[in-house]
């Protein structure tokens, strides 16, 4: 198969993971209706596609239903996150009722991994938090400064 020596695939849990998870009705209706999709084209084509062959049984409805919980719980999400709408984050949020949300201004999917990174009450914030104390963190952080374009040619 020539070509298809630089041709690099996720890890096959992925897959196996995002196929069983499936996505319900109501969100495949707003992926194909979102406003987005004429800038950037289908961002679910790859995943369409590979769940249509890939080996997994949807783990159906009762699995994407909202946890009831009482667990103090942080959601960090990127409004930039092509893979999951940040209005995802904010549902389960607003099931929560102990859950604070941080939205990352700029943030993609690896948002919280960014904030590891490039914000610096981070750290020490997540720390206190998991060990039960009580945290103020903001409803949003802006992580634009390290969004970088290439130059046009």
């Amino acid at each position: 198969m020539a070509g298809q020596k630089g041709l690099k695939l996720p890890d096959p849990m992925h897959f196996s993971m995002d196929c069983a998870s499936g996505a319900s009705p109501a969100r495949k209706a707003r992926s194909r209706t979102d406003p987005a999709r004429r800038l950037f084209g289908d961002l679910n084509v790859e995943y369409e596609a590979a769940c249509e062959v890939w080996p997994s049984e949807d783990l159906g409805a009762s699995f994407r239903t909202n946890v009831a919980s009482r667990v103090p719980t942080l959601v960090v999400h990127g409004t930039w996150d092509t893979s999951t709408p940040i209005e995802n984050a904010r549902e389960v949020a607003a099931a929560l009722p102990r859950a604070t949300l941080v939205e990352v201004v700029g943030g993609n999917h690896g948002a919280l991994y960014n904030l590891f990174e490039r914000w610096p009450p981070m750290r020490s914030s997540l720390a206190a938090f998991l060990a039960g104390r009580d945290v103020s963190f903001p409803a949003t952080v802006d992580d634009t400064a390290a969004i970088r374009f290439a130059p046009a040619r």
